[in-house]
């Protein structure tokens, strides 16, 4: 009376190539979430500073809609200090209006 105890080698390499044909196959979708997820925070981060602009721009006098700087929308209270920036390797200083009632995010204030 032979009795197996465990797993042969055979077993475990096929377990461990299912697992990795599984892995393959979720992998583009995974990526894809992350990809797209990081698309969405940039679209939101452009859209609450262009609105913190326009907004600043309507209510304060005197302020020319070319570019409007982030630190003074932060210290006016138009837009938290936590606010995260999507693209850490990129520091955007101002904002600027377009005539298309959108806005573009700039890295300098020239």
């Amino acid at each position: 009376m032979d009795k197996k105890l465990g797993f042969t080698l055979v077993e475990l390499m096929a377990v461990l190539v299912i697992l990795g044909v599984i892995l393959l196959m979720a992998m583009p979708s995974i990526t894809n979430t992350f990809r797209n997820s990081e698309d969405m925070e940039a679209e939101e981060y452009l859209e609450t500073i262009c609105l913190a602009a326009k907004t600043y721009a309507e209510f304060e006098t005197g302020v020319s809609t070319s570019n409007i700087s982030i630190d003074s929308l932060i210290s006016e209270g138009y837009v938290r200090d936590n606010l995260k920036v999507p693209d850490s390797q990129k520091k955007y200083k101002c904002v600027k209006i377009l005539s298309t009632n959108k806005c573009e995010l700039k890295v300098s204030c020239n």
